[in-house]
């Protein structure tokens, strides 16, 4: 369990994009990373838990990136290794949304730590109608299907949402649209 003065510090995971792998399990495990550190030991489920996300890479489940380009041309067993793997945490929120075992960690999917960071001046109902939007111009302008693993509509060639975008002079990463048409997906 966290104690009250790490609980504090756990947000700010929350505001990052990548993180160790590490770190993704402790907070799976709801522990503040660097709690876990200090231990300095592992759980049989800690374990298993890293070799999950460890395996899922390997069969390309996971997007990640390398702490540095210095690492450019290593592989991946080379980076787990030396543990230079960042996981990208809409893949991960992903990768949780199709196993089998239903967990949802808190720092992936509490709504209550989530929406705090949140700063739209909306109401939630407003939130939920933008994202309803959203995703209705995504299926019909561009083709968008919610249920399939894949979707042109959200990559970055032509004819997607990104390039549309780039096009009209608006900038946003097509992860951020993926992840938005994501959370989206869950009000049909």
């Amino acid at each position: 369990m966290v104690s009250t003065s790490n609980k504090n510090c756990l947000h700010y995971w929350d505001l990052c994009d990548y993180i160790p792998i590490d770190a993704a399990v402790a907070l799976w495990c709801d522990v503040e990373p660097s709690q876990l550190r200090n231990l300095n030991f592992s759980t049989n489920c800690m374990d298993v838990k890293r070799e999950l996300i460890e395996w899922s890479l390997y069969k390309g489940e996971l997007d990640y990136v390398s702490s540095s380009d210095a690492w450019y041309s290593a592989n991946l067993e080379e980076l787990i290794r030396k543990d230079q793997v960042r996981l990208k945490k809409d893949s991960l929120r992903d990768w949780f949304l199709n196993l089998p075992t239903g967990d949802r960690p808190a720092f992936l999917f509490d709504d209550s730590r989530t929406n705090a960071l949140i700063k739209t001046g909306l109401s939630e109902t407003e939130r939920q109608t933008m994202l309803k939007l959203i995703i209705g111009m995504a299926i019909d302008a561009y083709g968008y299907d919610p249920e399939a693993t894949k979707n042109k509509a959200t990559g970055e060639n032509s004819g997607s949402i990104k390039a549309a975008l780039d096009k009209n002079g608006i900038s946003i990463d097509a992860d951020t649209i993926r992840k938005y048409l994501t959370e989206a997906k869950e009000l049909l």
